[in-house]
C-alpha cells in the first residue's frame, strides 16, 4: 500500500466543506452499526492475570482506534462519503484512495481482491471523464494520476488471476472483460471531446484495454486445458460461443457503418470462420475444443475492434487538424484586414507610399490561383 502523509490528510479532511447532510448520514450509519454490535461488558478484566490485562490494555490503545478507523472508511463515514466523488488534485482525493486501499488489503481472497481492484480501476476511468467533462483541456498530472493507477491496477488483477484455480479463472474472466468493455466505451465517449495531449493518454489506455481482453481470454483458455473434463464444460462453451457472436456481430455492425479497411474486414470475417469451426466441435460434443476455438474467434474480434479503432481515431484526428488550419488561417485573415484599416484603404499607408503597379487583371488572375490552391 503507497504511505501518505496521514496528518496532513486528516487536516486536510478537517477543513473540507462538507454538507451538513452527509455528515448527518455518516452519523446515523456509525451509531447504527455501533448499536448492531454492542461492546460486551468487559468490567471482569480487571480480576484476570496480568498478561490479560496487558492484552486488554494494548487492544483498547491501539487495536480498537484502528478498528473504528476501518468501521468508519468501509461505514462511510462523513468524510470518505464525501471524497467519493473527488477527481485528482481535488481536496479529498486522498481520502478516497486510502478508502480503497483499507477495502483492498481486507480482502484476502484473490479472486475477490481482483475484483476490488477491477472496480477501483473502473474508478479511475470514471475520474478521467469526470476530468475531461469539467475541463476540456484538465491538468497533464491529474490525467497521469488517474492513468497511472488504472494501468497499474489492471497489471495487479492479471498477476492475481495467474494464480487462481481452473474454476476461478472461468469465473472472473468474464467479470473482469466485462468491466474493461465498459471502461472502453467510456473513454471512447470523451476522447474527441478534449485535448490532443489527453487523447494521447486516452489512446495508451484503449491499448492497455485490448491488451487486457486477450490476457483474460487466454487465462480462460489456460484454464480449459488445465483441467478439460471441468465441471459444466458444456454450458461454459456455449456461453462463450454465444459472447464472442455477438461480440463479431457489434463489430461488424461498426465496421459496416465506418466503411472500414481491407484488414479490419480480414479480421473479421476470420473471426466468422473461427467461430463456425466452434458451432460444429460444439455440435459434436467436444465441447473443449469448441471453447478453445470460441476463444480464437476472440481474438480476431479484438484485433477487428483495436484496428476499427485506429482508423476512427486517425480519421477524426485528421478532421481536428483541418478545422484547426481553417480557423488560423480565418484568424490569420481577419488580422490582416484589420491591419490594412489601420493603414489605409487597402493596406497601403496614406503617407505618398508608391501603391503596387500590378494590373487589375493580373491580380485576379493571381487571387483565382491562390483559390485553386486552397482548394486542394
Amino acid at each position: 500500500m503507497k504511505h501518505f502523509n496521514i496528518r496532513k490528510i486528516f487536516k486536510t479532511a478537517k477543513n473540507a466543506a462538507i454538507s451538513k447532510e452527509r455528515l448527518a448520514s455518516g452519523r446515523e450509519r456509525l451509531m447504527r452499526s455501533i448499536e448492531m454490535r454492542p461492546i460486551k461488558d468487559l468490567s471482569g478484566l480487571a480480576e484476570q492475570n496480568q498478561m490479560t490485562s496487558f492484552y486488554s490494555n494494548y487492544f483498547f490503545k491501539y487495536m480498537m482506534p484502528i478498528l473504528l478507523i476501518v468501521a468508519i472508511v468501509l461505514g462511510g463515514g462523513g468524510t470518505v462519503v464525501a471524497s467519493q466523488n473527488d477527481l485528482p488534485g481535488d481536496a479529498l482525493y486522498k481520502v478516497k484512495i486510502i478508502s480503497e486501499n483499507v477495502k483492498e488489503k481486507l480482502t484476502f481472497a484473490s479472486a475477490k481482491k481482483a475484483e476490488v481492484k477491477a472496480q477501483a480501476a473502473s474508478e479511475r476511468v470514471s475520474e478521467l471523464t469526470g476530468l475531461v467533462k469539467r475541463d476540456s483541456r484538465p491538468s497533464s498530472k491529474n490525467v497521469i494520476i488517474a492513468s497511472a493507477r488504472y494501468e497499474k491496477l489492471l497489471k495487479d488483477i492479471n498477476e492475481l488471476a495467474a494464480g487462481l484455480t481452473p474454476e476461478q479463472k472461468l469465473e472472473i474472466a468474464p467479470l473482469i472483460t466485462a468491466l474493461v468493455n465498459k471502461n472502453l466505451s467510456e473513454l471512447e465517449g470523451v476522447r474527441n471531446s478534449t485535448a490532443t495531449s489527453t487523447r494521447g493518454t486516452i489512446d495508451d489506455l484503449v491499448k492497455i484495454i485490448f491488451e487486457m481482453q486477450q490476457k483474460m481470454s487466454n487465462h480462460e483458455g489456460d484454464a480449459i486445458k488445465e483441467e478439460p473434463s471441468i465441471v459444466g464444460l458444456k454450458q461454459r462453451a456455449a456461453n462463450k460461443i454465444n459472447e464472442v457472436s455477438r461480440k463479431v456481430a457489434s463489430v461488424k455492425a461498426e465496421a459496416l457503418e465506418a466503411n472500414a479497411s481491407a484488414s479490419t474486414t480480414a479480421n473479421i470475417t476470420l473471426a466468422e470462420t473461427i467461430l463456425a469451426d466452434a458451432r460444429v466441435k460444439f455440435a459434436t460434443g467436444t465441447y473443449a475444443e469448441a471453447f478453445i476455438l470460441a476463444k480464437d474467434a476472440q481474438k480476431a474480434a479484438i484485433d477487428a475492434k483495436k484496428s476499427l479503432l485506429r482508423e476512427k481515431h486517425d480519421n477524426n484526428d485528421a478532421g481536428v487538424m483541418n478545422n484547426e488550419a481553417r480557423r488560423k488561417n480565418v484568424d490569420k485573415s481577419a488580422s490582416g484586414k484589420e491591419n490594412g484599416k489601420e493603414n489605409g484603404k487597402d493596406g497601403w499607408k496614406e503617407n505618398g507610399s508608391k501603391r503596387p503597379t500590378t494590373s487589375l487583371k493580373v491580380r485576379v488572375e493571381a487571387s483565382d490561383d491562390d483559390e485553386d490552391n486552397d482548394i486542394e
